[in-house]
């Protein structure tokens, strides 16, 4: 069964922090093993700094991305 698509739908917003999300979470996890492990080994690791980027970028882009969606439902007053 094939999901229902209307006339002037965008999906690509969805779908892009749908992928920014899961990407942020992977990253996370991935820099919280970094961060252990370089503690323990005390010294920071530059995948960390790395993935601490990543994280902070990809929380910028989806919340751009719900301004962008919410923008389009405000009410004309």
């Amino acid at each position: 069964m094939q999901p229902t698509e209307f006339i002037g739908e965008h999906l690509l917003p969805g779908q892009i922090g749908y992928f920014l999300s899961i990407l942020s979470f992977v990253a996370s996890l991935v820099a919280t093993f970094s961060f252990a492990k370089a503690f323990y080994a005390k010294e920071m690791g530059r995948v960390f700094n790395v993935l601490q980027d990543v994280i902070g970028l990809n929380d910028r882009h989806i919340t751009i991305i719900l301004e962008h969606l919410n923008y389009g439902h405000e009410k004309d007053e």
